[in-house]
């Protein structure tokens, strides 16, 4: 983004609606903004300012995580995520970007320990718990990947989302009648879901 007159008219746009949503998403619009021009002093005073906002400050955060990430790569991420962890040492959301971009820097096993650790806290984290099996399917081998999805359900066997995962994995072992039991049951629970719908259309 480095169309900043433009950025600066929606940002203003947004903040004249006055509404939760509108605030995070200026926020984070404008913590980009300064970040991109390298207004380092501007965005520090930003953030201090929307520090007693945890929704939209976590919004301008998140925008500079990202900025840094696509302008200045995964190294200055990690640092940025660093040193907003000195401050929270046991956000959880922040403990689980921090673990995401170290396992873009092929750090895997630091960033499975934090998700480990996550886990442990709230064994029945679906976000964690997808994620450490995505990353296992993506950097192990099928077997271990499957071996996290099964040990992902006996935490939270209710899942929709390790549901869901459950059948598309089955999908790709060929288990047809597996996929189609295991969609079934996703269906009966929410019948509006049309990714659920879809995919199971597709077996029949």
């Amino acid at each position: 983004m480095e169309n900043w007159p433009q950025a600066a008219t929606v940002i203003n746009r947004l903040k004249q609606l006055d509404t939760p949503s509108a605030k995070a998403i200026a926020a984070g619009l404008e913590a980009q903004t300064l970040a991109g021009q390298q207004r380092g002093e501007e965005l520090n005073a930003l953030l201090e300012n929307l520090a007693d906002d945890s929704d939209v400050a976590r919004g301008a955060q998140n925008a500079i995580f990202r900025n840094k990430l696509q302008s200045e790569g995964p190294e200055a991420a990690l640092a940025y995520v660093d040193g907003l962890l000195a401050e929270t040492p046991d956000d959880p959301t922040l403990r689980f970007v921090r673990a995401g971009t170290l396992i873009i820097l092929d750090r895997k096993d630091e960033g499975v320990a934090i998700y480990r650790k996550l886990l442990e806290e709230q064994p029945k984290s679906d976000r964690v718990w997808l994620t450490l099996y995505r990353v296992e399917l993506a950097t192990g081998t099928p077997e271990s990947a499957k071996a996290i999805l099964d040990e992902a359900l006996q935490a939270a066997p209710e899942s929709p989302t390790l549901l869901l995962a459950k059948a598309e994995q089955q999908q790709r072992d060929g288990d047809i009648e597996g996929a189609i039991a295991t969609y079934e049951a996703l269906y009966v629970k929410n019948t509006s879901s049309a990714i659920v719908a879809n995919n199971l259309a597709s077996l029949l």
